[in-house]
């Protein structure tokens, strides 16, 4: 695929959406609801036990994020020698001015729910210079405050290596993007495999070392490299980077994409009746990984149906907010939702009987955070980007108009 040829992803566009909503459903199964009323089951009893599964194993598309994450970036930001397209700071500059403003407003958001729940001076203090700086996924003690932006933390730490790593990348051909790749994802599963019996042994015990493990950007690296592999492979060989993939059509593209996503849906199935998803650090991310990438590597591609649909202008749309329904869905929750249910369970309890499963209040609350997420793209991401990027960083007709937005992952937890 030549340098100049690069076009915007839409079809990865429109998939980031539905990984974020799988984050929207899985706090709301898990986190969200309230005590049930008399005679009436529990959320997670409520659930058909298919759909229980998918959503209460929302977190996974932490690892859908990371891995996009790496191939987006390194996509857009390869030149043709394999070295960073622009300078360390323009891409610093960018990345801030990416996921900074939404954040912020984020922690703002939810620094009234955070003071309920933490009322010690030293932590207020530590926690606030530790998630001004995106330095919290290495203080675990401190993620409370709009926990989902832990990812955010971590994806700081990607963004600061990138500039490094992307180089060394770039110096490999096809054969040693695929051993680069196949090798950090054993690295990998060797590592959550190791945390795993770990803690499964009682060797170390406790909630810290288990969040210090589970939030820690070192952990979750290795899923970074597979996705900026994959990215190289793609723009550098196209279909050539798997002869399979050489004469494919659209429709083959398709049963390609359904191949994977059934191989992901009977890895879920296996480890959940193996038991294996219940143990002191998530051990899913590296089961999951190797169709996760295939999905990504196989949309990017725009072909065949699947990749038509997650193209459409509203899906495409909806994709570019995402970043902002991952950030902004606990807060819009805590601030407006908690509150609305509290008053339409008393106005309705002796008559309706509603529940905190009920899936007119869950649509209502969906649509609740996408509005606020599209007037927060609107009116405060994209301008504020455009002026920290205008103001301290490259001008944006250096770069090429049709380069993809990084993607920018979605919490795990």
């Amino acid at each position: 695929m030549r340098q100049n040829a690069r076009r915007s992803l839409n079809a990865l566009t429109g998939a980031r959406f539905f990984a974020a909503f799988w984050v929207v459903c899985y706090h709301f199964a898990s986190e969200f609801r309230l005590e049930p009323l008399p005679g009436k089951p529990a959320s997670h009893a409520a659930l058909p036990a298919g759909l229980g599964l998918v959503l209460l194993q929302g977190h996974i598309a932490v690892d859908f994020f990371f891995l996009l994450s790496g191939f987006i970036l390194a996509y857009t930001y390869i030149t043709p020698n394999g070295t960073l397209r622009g300078s360390r700071r323009e891409f610093w500059v960018a990345r801030i001015a990416r996921i900074y403003p939404v954040y912020l407003l984020g922690l703002v958001l939810a620094l009234p729910e955070y003071l309920t729940v933490e009322a010690n001076p030293k932590v207020l203090a530590i926690s606030g210079v530790a998630h001004l700086t995106m330095l919290h996924a290495w203080l675990p003690f401190t993620l409370e405050w709009n926990q989902p932006s832990w990812s955010l933390s971590v994806e700081a730490f990607f963004y600061l290596l990138f500039p490094l790593a992307l180089p060394l990348a770039g110096r490999l051909r096809r054969r040693g993007l695929w051993l680069l790749g196949v090798l950090s994802w054993l690295c990998f599963l060797a590592v959550a495999m190791a945390l795993a019996i770990i803690g499964r042994e009682g060797w170390v015990t406790g909630a810290l070392w288990r969040n210090v493990v589970r939030y820690n950007p070192l952990i979750s690296f290795p899923e970074f490299i597979v996705g900026m592999a994959m990215g190289l492979l793609f723009i550098r060989y196209g279909p050539d980077a798997l002869p399979l993939l050489r004469r494919l059509t659209g429709p083959l593209f398709d049963g390609l994409i359904v191949v994977a996503l059934v191989v992901f849906g009977l890895a879920l199935v296996v480890t959940d009746r193996a038991g294996i998803h219940g143990v002191v650090v998530d051990t899913l991310g590296p089961i999951e990984l190797p169709p996760l990438a295939a999905i990504i590597f196989l949309l990017a591609f725009q072909r065949g149906v699947i990749a038509r649909v997650l193209s459409i202008p509203l899906l495409v749309w909806l994709g570019e907010i995402s970043y902002a329904i991952y950030i902004l869905h606990k807060p819009v929750w805590y601030l407006l939702g908690a509150p609305l249910w509290e008053q339409l369970d008393a106005a309705s309890r002796a008559t309706l009987h509603v529940i905190p499963d009920n899936l007119a209040f869950f649509g209502a609350f969906s649509a609740l955070v996408i509005l606020v997420s599209g007037l927060s793209y609107h009116l405060l991401e994209r301008p504020l980007r455009r002026s920290i990027r205008s103001r301290w960083g490259r001008p944006k007709a250096t770069l090429p108009q049709a380069l993809p937005q990084a993607a920018v992952p979605l919490a795990n937890d």
